[in-house]
C-alpha cells in the first residue's frame, strides 16, 4: 500500500511540475497576441525560454510516468 502511495505522489508531483510552465506559456501567449503586430523581441525570447523550460518539465514528468509503469509492471 505504501509503495502505491509513493508512486501516486510521484505522479502528482509530475503533474504539478507541468502546471507552472503551462500556465506561464498560456499567459505569455495571451500577452503576445494582445501586443500584435508589434510583439517585442523580449517577449519572443521569453516565449522561447518558456517553451524550453516546459520541455524540461515534460521530460522529467515523462520519466516519472515511465518509472510508475515499471513499478506497476504495465510497460
Amino acid at each position: 500500500m505504501e509503495a502505491t502511495a509513493t508512486v501516486l505522489d510521484q505522479l502528482q508531483n509530475a503533474a504539478e511540475r507541468l502546471r507552472e510552465p503551462y500556465s506561464r506559456l498560456y499567459t505569455l501567449l495571451l500577452r503576445i497576441a494582445e501586443a500584435q503586430p508589434i510583439a517585442s523581441s523580449a517577449m519572443l525570447d521569453l516565449l522561447y525560454r518558456s517553451i524550453e523550460q516546459g520541455q524540461v518539465a515534460l521530460d522529467a514528468s515523462l520519466a516519472s510516468v515511465q518509472e510508475a509503469k515499471r513499478d506497476w509492471n504495465i510497460l
